[in-house]
């Protein structure tokens, strides 16, 4: 079960840079089915982690909101023309 929890934190580690990169470079349809992605991914984890351990929802979470400041913090920097 543990090395399920690990490939499926994993999995969203993976789309979460993704979805960055996509942002640093504008796609912003690529990052809407990233996103699309991620959603299904963390809707999954939750799914499956409540089952193991009643903190996995408000660790998703608090993972979609830092992935979401991270997401806007980058799109702001490219509309500043920073860099």
């Amino acid at each position: 079960m543990m090395d399920l929890t690990r490939k499926r934190d994993d999995l969203i580690a993976h789309l979460e840079a993704a979805l960055a990169l996509a942002d640093e470079v504008g796609d912003s349809v690529t990052g809407y089915l990233i996103e699309t992605a991620l959603d299904q991914a963390r809707a999954d984890e939750v799914a499956f982690g409540a089952a193991l351990r009643p903190e996995a929802e408000a660790e998703s979470e608090e993972r979609r909101q830092k992935t979401r400041a991270e997401v806007f913090r980058r799109r702001r920097l490219g509309e500043n023309g920073d860099t």
